[in-house]
């Protein structure tokens, strides 16, 4: 999923080239669903596919328009969609802001979706976009921004064959998606459709109904000043909870190696497994060490007896 908050209308384009070689990355026994989120929250296509060809035209075709940045949300529906299937379930999150939905109602929070990660065992990978201002032209005003892709890869033997369930994208109003919260409309959407388009951006430096703040207006030499940002913080925790990986990137430069580098990772990766001594429903830490110090692991911190 990829967020299409106005902060990232610079950059779009790179991010579509990214997410392209992502999908490029795609083995016979993937399947995956792409998404965009702003002022509503919409997965496509309709169910997990292996087709690039299919989610290529996502990318190019079935993207939102510009708005908020309801990064939790976002993140609750991916999960949702996950969730009846079996198999190993990867969110491929990609922001350059931190959660802002744009309303107050009915929106998830960052504990719900850790929460939700450590039950239905979802690993989730963040690539974070910083702004640090260090080398940035003026710009005009900007909210921040976030996106999510998910990833499936089917496991032989396990749930989530062809002959599925499959998962629809594109409910309205207040439909509640299958295994998943309600969403509710954002910005005058439903879930899975936009509703009315996203309100203008405020003038300079009064609130934003998008979410945040709108940038300071022009000095007396007409220059915008930077403001430094980063990805919310709870992204490399909810990350580091699942097994799965965080990278900050500080410029679009290594965006498209880094998507291609986590999907490298995905298909290279080893299952360890243990049996409970007791199956109690309660959260339990977990940690996998190495002996060799030139390797590091990211492995799952907690598990579920269930």
């Amino acid at each position: 999923m990829l967020d299409r908050s106005a902060s990232m209308s610079n950059n779009a384009d790179l991010v579509k080239h990214a997410a392209e070689q992502f999908v490029t990355t795609l083995q016979p026994d993937d399947r995956a669903r792409i998404g965009s989120f702003s002022y509503a929250v919409r997965i496509d296509p309709d169910g997990f596919t292996s087709d690039h060809d299919a989610l290529l035209r996502v990318l190019h075709e079935d993207l939102l328009g510009e708005g908020p940045t309801p990064l939790w949300n976002a993140t609750n529906a991916a999960m949702a969609a996950l969730s009846p299937y079996g198999g190993r379930k990867v969110v491929l999150l990609f922001t350059d802001g931190e959660d802002s939905p744009g309303t107050r109602n009915f929106n998830s929070s960052f504990t719900e979706v850790r929460d939700r990660a450590q039950m239905d065992e979802i690993m989730v990978y963040a690539i974070g976009l910083a702004d640090d201002c260090a080398s940035r032209a003026p710009a005009p005003a900007v909210t921040p921004d976030a996106g999510a892709m998910l990833f499936q890869r089917r496991t032989p033997g396990a749930g989530g064959g062809r002959g599925g369930p499959r998962i629809g994208g594109r409910t309205g109003g207040r439909q509640r998606p299958p295994g998943g919260p309600t969403f509710p409309p954002i910005g005058g959407g439903g879930f899975g459709r936009p509703g009315r388009p996203a309100p203008p951006p405020p003038p300079p430096g009064m609130p934003d109904p998008r979410g945040g703040i709108s940038r300071p207006g022009p000095s007396s030499d007409d220059k915008r000043p930077c403001r430094a940002k980063h990805p919310d913080p709870q992204l490399r925790e909810l990350a580091a909870e699942g097994g799965g990986g965080y990278f900050e990137l500080h410029g679009t430069d290594d965006l498209t190696t880094t998507f291609t580098r986590v999907a490298d990772e995905l298909h290279h990766q080893y299952l360890l497994a243990f049996r409970p001594t007791t199956l109690d429903g309660q959260v339990h830490s977990l940690e996998v060490r190495v002996k060799s110090d030139a390797h590091s692991v990211r492995a799952r911190r907690s598990y579920l007896a269930k």
